[in-house]
């Protein structure tokens, strides 16, 4: 417990409270804690951006609940309040806002959405750790907040997320739950692999390690981000809501001493890739919204993802493959998460075409880089 609180007092430092911080194993199980402990379940409906992970409607499903999807803006990637405001009905429960790419929009409004209308606002600050919006940080608007430190997050506890609970009548509920702790054998698998990423990632390694731990984990051959068919199918995974154990608490202590210069760089590095965007007029982040950008990655628009990818991985470049489908990572048939593309059609257009640029590797290498593919940018 003193290890907890430990971490949750750093995580404050932050997002601006520790009181009422819980810890999970990853933040999908976060998300899914939050919606039974505030009493979603069937006949409830729950509005959220069809630009997202596909863990998110899937933590609604296992509720019983009903995903209710709210197309994006193409130019932020994220819901206007007033599209979401069109979405509410009396079967409204909750509404997630999603921090995409490290880009909150319109939070303030959402927030006071859910006051107006009685309902649960939940920010989905996954892309978000670190970040503000209006100088406030990310996370600190709605009535709750869900955070991920998988890999290649803000900062990384190999696997991992946390609720920030910004009400404190919902406390109780999360206290109230069972939350099974994670085995020996999964902290220790995990432990593997933050020292294989430590001591053997690089940009030499990162393409062959990540084929290779994608299939592992597919294959349950290993702890992953997402085990067997948990991205393929709307039935729950064993052992899916389970806290934080210590090797992932021991990890995040040593990955925020050295967040804030990372989070800084990360900054300066995207604004350089922006304006040689803009240099290269191909479509960039608005300007407008460049205060309130976070910058996990850079979003690019590409006319050949598949060129491009091939190019990244000639050139050693560490593209990020997220949204490649309005409900990342699954293509094709979406009707099993109650999803139809032809009805989103800035999400569809944005998961044809957006890639990730990385903002914290060298930052000349990948100017380069784009300079060298313009022909593929849009």
């Amino acid at each position: 417990m003193e290890l907890t609180t430990q971490f949750s007092h750093q995580l404050s430092q932050f997002t601006g409270s520790s009181k009422n911080l819980r810890l999970f194993w990853k933040g999908r199980g976060a998300l899914y804690a939050l919606l039974k402990s505030v009493g979603v379940g069937p006949g409830d409906d729950v509005i959220l951006p069809a630009y997202t992970c596909v863990v998110v409607p899937n933590a609604i499903l296992y509720t019983g609940a009903i995903p209710i999807y709210v197309d994006v803006n193409p130019d932020t990637f994220c819901c206007n309040a007033d599209d979401l405001q069109a979405a509410i009905t009396p079967k409204t429960k909750a509404i997630i806002c999603q921090n995409t790419y490290g880009l909150s929009w319109d939070v303030d409004k959402i927030a006071a959405l859910g006051k107006k209308y009685g309902i649960v606002t939940i920010e989905d600050c996954t892309h978000g750790f670190g970040g503000t919006y209006q100088g406030q940080p990310n996370g600190s608007f709605c009535d709750a907040s869900f955070f991920s430190s998988q890999w290649n997050k803000p900062f990384s506890t190999g696997l991992g997320g946390y609720l920030q609970l910004n009400r404190e009548a919902l406390v109780v509920g999360i206290d109230e739950m069972t939350v099974d702790l994670p085995s020996y054998k999964q902290q220790l698998e995990l432990a593997c692999q933050l020292a294989v990423k430590r001591w053997l990632l690089n940009d030499r390694t990162y393409w062959l390690l990540r084929k290779i731990y994608r299939v592992l984990s597919r294959f349950n051959i290993v702890t992953g981000s997402s085990q067997g068919d948990e991205l393929t199918s709307v039935t729950m995974a064993p052992h899916f809501l389970q806290s934080m154990g210590p090797v992932q608490i021991k990890e995040g202590m040593r990955a925020l001493k050295s967040f804030p210069k990372l989070h800084a760089n990360r900054r300066v590095h995207a604004l350089q890739i922006h304006a040689c965007l803009k240099e290269m007029k191909k479509t960039t982040v608005p300007d407008s919204v460049l205060s309130d950008h976070g910058f996990l990655l850079y979003p690019v628009r590409t006319s050949d993802r598949a060129a491009f990818f091939a190019e990244a991985e000639k050139s050693k470049i560490r593209i990020i493959d997220w949204f490649t489908s309005p409900l990342h990572p699954v293509q094709g048939d979406l009707s099993a998460w109650k999803f139809d593309r032809t009805q989103y059609p800035n999400a569809a257009y944005l998961a044809e075409v957006t890639c990730g640029i990385p903002v914290h590797d060298d930052i000349q290498k990948v100017i380069d880089f784009l300079r060298r593919i313009g022909n593929f940018l849009i």
